[in-house]
């Protein structure tokens, strides 16, 4: 039987678009479902094919809502929120807010780096490949990979409250992997490229 690729992406973009939602509903560790979903559309590996490379669309250009094109600040697909009264911090994605460029799928996907810093340097490819593959998208392994375990703890990012020189409280920042990921879905939805292919 010949597939019928356009309308399995087009499944595959409902598949993101019913995660998203539910991580925006609350329920953050959906992340690792978007990356599955993504590296389905996305990712060529061996003998597996995304599905853009079935369909010949590995030139398309997709939204980059990233700030940085070869150095910028951690996290910059994200937004940082502080909760003093809970001392909750978290990274959340930033959706609509601020600028978005078109980017050549490669240089999305391979290129722009989303975390960096001297010892780490993290593209949208590696974040959802280690999700995927070591997080629970398709395994679950004993270890993750370094890089990605940094950004899971926070990506280095800590706050503290001190008076007097003694620290009073101490926020570590969470969620940097889960909220990269759900913007990265939000970037691949929000791409006219795509547009023929959403349900």
């Amino acid at each position: 039987m010949k597939r019928d690729f356009a309308k399995e992406l087009t499944k595959q973009l409902g598949f993101l678009a019913n995660s998203c939602e539910a991580f925006d509903g609350g329920n953050e560790d959906e992340g690792v479902r978007i990356a599955a979903t993504l590296a389905v559309i996305l990712y060529d590996s061996g003998k597996s094919q995304s599905l853009l490379t079935h369909l010949n669309l590995k030139r398309i250009h997709l939204v980059s809502t990233s700030s940085m094109t070869t150095y910028a600040a951690i996290g910059n697909l994200t937004s940082l929120k502080i909760d003093v009264a809970t001392t909750e911090a978290r990274f959340f994605p930033k959706l609509d807010a601020g600028p978005k460029r078109d980017v050549p799928f490669e240089a999305w996907w391979k290129r722009e780096m989303i975390f960096l810093n001297k010892r780490q340097k993290i593209c949208r490819r590696d974040l959802v490949i280690a999700a995927r593959n070591k997080d629970g998208g398709a395994h679950v392994d004993a270890v993750l990979e370094p890089a990605y375990e940094w950004v899971a703890d926070g990506a280095g990012l800590a706050m503290s409250q001190e008076r007097a020189g003694l620290v009073l409280r101490e926020w570590t920042f969470q969620s940097a992997h889960l909220a990269s990921l759900r913007q990265i879905g939000y970037e691949v939805l929000n791409s006219p490229s795509l547009e023929p292919y959403l349900a």
